[in-house]
């Protein structure tokens, strides 16, 4: 039996349901499968963001109907809620981020004693989410941190308002798990007892993408060789100039982007001739992708939040045993040279190019590698790993777990 079961759970997360998905679906999917109640709570939002960024104007409107549809049951054992629209975001003033909480913390808990749930399990990847989870009587509370989220705001008046809170949650929480090293190292100044857990892959993904027999993908296997692709949400994120001097490197490069376009990627990128933007592609169909790049591509801009992540990509990458060039992200230098990791544009166009290079027993030596690497850390193992740590504390707290 699974080492969490029977519990009512509550995962505030930083990306909303109908994002790209990411550890923390991942996890709510795995724990209501376990036989869990599970709350997962969209990520906050503003009006005022529709002001500051027009681009996200229509994502917003989104999240603001699903508010209004009420808590959406999107599987067994498993509740989406979006939170109501905040009036302006996090970190702009004290007494406004007060505001925000109490708002938050009523709404979330009319829900939660809508659908019955009795001293949840708080499993949070969102740092500025609760200002407390006292409202909620929890059993225990989690802070399974994979990312720092007041990096992404350049605003440094923002981000010491946000920082606080984050220090705040990792201090409460009964248990903390990072999913990066460089998480560690940061925060092990706040918190020494930090527990380490990657993220991982799924099975099928690495059985079928590993498969030399898998079918590709026919709008992919429509494209020549050598493919260098992407698989990811295609977003503000994205080194678009790194890109465009990519495809620009070698006109034989066929620059195949495969992901939901959240921003308009510039027009001059997709008009180069060897630039290719398929889209959005459901789970089940990315081993055919997969598996047909030459070369895998982690093409993140400059920013200090790179310095904090794990890209789940990686594994999924090495799952089908293909070469993976990153720009510089310190978690990934554990992988070389699995992963070939650059730190200037330059050295990123040379690594695809030597990466397209491999060949040989030395080539079939690093596919094997690569293959090993992604079985070893796909998500069940991670989730055994984890629900074994949350247990414990569980246990500790003296609540007594089904057998």
């Amino acid at each position: 039996m699974a080492a969490l079961s029977g519990l009512d759970i509550v995962i505030p997360s930083w990306i909303s349901w109908g994002g790209v998905q990411l550890i923390m679906h991942k996890t709510a999917l795995h724990l209501a499968e376990s036989g869990n109640r599970v709350l997962f709570c969209d990520a906050p939002y503003a009006f005022t963001t529709m002001w500051l960024h027009p681009e996200f104007k229509q994502r917003i409107k989104n999240d603001f109907r699903n508010w209004r549809g009420g808590v959406r049951r999107i599987a067994p054992n498993l509740h989406v809620w979006t939170p109501p629209p905040l009036f302006f975001q996090m970190g702009i003033l004290g007494v406004i981020d007060g505001c925000n909480h109490q708002l938050m913390r009523r709404s979330m808990a009319g829900v939660v004693r809508s659908l019955g749930f009795r001293r949840p399990l708080v499993w949070s990847y969102h740092p500025f989410y609760l200002a407390d989870e006292a409202f909620l009587d929890p059993c225990a509370v989690i802070f399974d941190c994979n990312d720092r989220i007041a990096a992404y705001h350049s605003n440094q008046k923002k981000r010491r308002l946000l920082d606080p809170m984050e220090a705040r949650l990792l201090r409460r929480a009964d248990r903390v798990m990072v999913t990066a090293s460089t998480l560690r190292e940061d925060l092990g100044t706040i918190r020494e007892d930090l527990l380490y857990l990657p993220s991982g892959v799924d099975e099928q993904v690495v059985e079928r993408a590993a498969d030399p027999n898998v079918e590709i993908a026919p709008d992919v296997a429509a494209i020549p060789h050598p493919r260098v692709g992407y698989l990811g949400a295609i977003d503000p994120r994205l080194d678009y100039d790194l890109l465009v001097a990519l495809a620009m490197a070698d006109p034989q490069w066929q620059l195949v982007m495969v992901g939901p376009e959240l921003s308009p990627a510039p027009a001059a990128l997709k008009a180069l001739p060897n630039v290719h933007f398929l889209g959005g592609r459901e789970p089940h169909e990315l081993a055919g992708y997969l598996a047909a790049f030459d070369v895998g591509l982690i093409p993140f801009r400059k920013a200090k939040y790179v310095r904090y992540m794990f890209p789940t990509k990686s594994y999924e990458y090495l799952a089908a045993g293909i070469p993976t060039v990153s720009v510089e992200i310190p978690a990934l230098r554990d992988l070389e040279p699995l992963v070939r990791v650059a730190a200037e544009p330059g050295e990123f166009v040379a690594a695809v190019a030597a990466a397209l290079e491999e060949s040989g027993e030395e080539a079939t030596e690093l596919r094997r590698k690569r293959i090993a690497e992604a079985r070893a850390n796909t998500w069940p193992q991670r989730f055994a790993k984890a629900d074994a740590v949350v247990a414990e504390v569980l246990r500790s707290k003296g609540l007594t777990l089904p057998a």
